[in-house]
Order: C-alpha cells, then sequence, then structure tokens
C-alpha cells in the first residue's frame, strides 16, 4: 500500500543527501488519498541552501520546539495548503529573509484568518482565493512588502478583505 507519508520523508531525505536547492514538493491529495500529507517538521531545518520551494496540497505542522529557517530561500509557492494557523504564516514568511517571489493560493479550509505577508525583498506577490467562505468569516491579505514591483491578486471570494 503506498504510504504518502513515508515516502516524504524518504524523499527529503535523498534530497538533502543530494544537496538539492530547488526540490518541487507537489501533492495531488485527491488523487492518493483523502487527506493532506502533513509535512515533516525538519523540512526547513534540511534545507539551509534551498533557493526555490514549491508546496501544493500538505499540511504545515508547527513545532514548537525548532524554529523554522529558509535563509536562502529566494522563490516559495503555497498552493491550497493548511497551516497551523495565523501566528505561523507570518513565522514562516518571515524566516525568509531574501524571499523575492510568492506564489499564494488560499482556501477556505486552510486555518488562516489574515495571511500576513511583511518581506523586504519581495519583488512579485500572486495571490489567489479558492473555494467558497461563508458570509461573515473574515479572510483576508496584510500586505507589508516595499520593494514590490508586481501584484496580482485573483480574488474568488466575496468576503475577503485586503490591507
Amino acid at each position: 500500500m503506498w504510504d504518502a507519508q513515508q515516502d516524504i520523508q524518504v524523499w527529503i531525505k535523498a534530497a538533502e543527501k543530494r544537496s538539492l536547492r530547488e526540490p518541487v514538493i507537489k501533492i495531488d491529495a485527491s488523487t492518493r488519498t483523502k487527506y493532506p500529507v502533513k509535512l515533516p517538521k525538519s523540512l526547513s531545518r534540511c534545507f539551509k541552501t534551498l533557493v526555490t520551494l514549491e508546496l501544493r496540497n500538505a499540511v504545515l505542522v508547527d513545532d514548537e520546539a525548532s524554529s523554522v529557517s529558509f535563509p536562502s530561500l529566494r522563490k516559495l509557492s503555497l498552493e491550497l495548503m493548511k497551516y497551523p494557523g495565523d501566528v505561523f504564516v507570518a513565522k514562516l514568511l518571515s524566516s525568509c529573509p531574501l524571499l523575492e517571489d510568492l506564489v499564494v493560493e488560499l482556501c477556505s479550509s486552510d486555518n488562516v484568518s489574515v495571511f500576513s505577508i511583511s518581506i523586504l525583498h519581495l519583488k512579485s506577490l500572486v495571490l489567489e482565493t479558492s473555494g467558497h467562505i461563508s458570509e461573515g468569516e473574515a479572510h483576508g491579505f496584510v500586505i507589508d512588502a516595499p520593494s514590490l514591483e508586481y501584484l496580482k491578486i485573483d480574488d474568488d471570494w466575496e468576503w475577503v478583505f485586503c490591507h
């Protein structure tokens, strides 16, 4: 039987041994399993030289004991992810001091009310929303990116706010 959780661990260890700088982890949860795959807590510790990271349909887990750090990351794509919460998102993005290109696709079950983006060197930002949220649910973006040159917002939600 296919075990996505175990496979992810093996792939990450193999990538780390080879000093891979641009892994692409795309998981289509709808084709193999009903549940999104949880990425290991050690992901950021494995890739200190990581330049590009693309994640889709995965669950990020907050590890209170260790800090998240992607000191070399320049391009990050987070599509249809599930997060531990708003604070984790801010912590994750602040751990990427060289980040220049960010793509985020939010969904109603992502566990984030306000997606805060405060990145000094960010040049390109693409924000997309998908799915349906209920009236009265607060979802939105707060953007602080003084170096921003390109911004695209594709909003499928009626109840989203942006600041």
